[in-house]
């Protein structure tokens, strides 16, 4: 039997600024500015999205399971779904880069958390799909990583690479005190061309594409 979580989308999401309970209304505007984001930059940067007593609600949850993080530190690949022997003509296909990052998975919160409810929003994703422009979108069913936290730490890295999926949603809940910049290469690859020389670039840090979120 589900619990229900006594956090409604009002508690989380500061509506006055961004109406996502209103997409056919006050949040239409919204709706195009995001999706023009998304087209012209691959980004949609939404700044105080959420509410901050919420942030301070899932700060509290997060501290308060933060020892079941599951802790990988082992080189990423950025082409990780790829059989390297495949691509002997793409060299970098194979190159990996330093990557040690935490994992708190869904199941570590408790079901009427403020993050599950954060993540099972009818109108976040009913939001995240205009913008997105999909024909439909469902929340993942997985219990483990339908939404989960990354953790980081001093010495901490995300290594660059390319997500397998049309998109990912990100929530920052605190900043780090120093580094920790979210960098990205907005339409680095597409459908007709991997661009690996430019991708090789990138890992060799000589490429001036490299955009960071504020």
């Amino acid at each position: 039997m589900t619990m229900e979580s006594k956090y409604t989308l009002q508690d989380l999401v500061d509506l006055d600024r961004y109406p996502i309970d209103d997409l056919d209304g006050r949040g239409r505007d919204l709706v195009a500015q995001g999706r023009a984001h998304l087209s012209d930059h691959a980004m949609c940067h939404l700044p105080g999205f959420l509410r901050p007593e919420a942030v301070e609600t899932v700060l509290e949850e997060i501290a308060s399971i933060r020892d079941t993080a599951y802790w990988m530190e082992v080189p990423r690949r950025a082409y990780s779904w790829r059989n390297p022997n495949d691509y002997p003509h793409a060299p970098v296909v194979g190159r990996a880069n330093k990557n040690r990052i935490g994992t708190i998975t869904t199941d570590a919160f408790a079901e009427t958390s403020a993050f599950v409810a954060l993540s099972n929003q009818p109108a976040l994703t009913e939001f995240i799909r205009r913008c997105m422009g999909f024909a439909s979108l469902h929340l993942v069913a997985c219990p483990f990583l339908a939404a989960n936290i990354k953790v980081m730490e001093k010495g901490s890295s995300h290594a660059w690479h390319f997500d397998q999926n049309d998109g990912a949603v990100t929530f920052l809940f605190e900043n780090a005190e120093r580094g920790g910049h979210f960098e990205y290469v907005p339409f680095l690859r597409d459908e007709d061309d991997e661009h690996y020389e430019e991708v090789e670039q990138l890992m060799d840090g000589k490429t001036s594409r490299v955009l960071t979120a504020p």
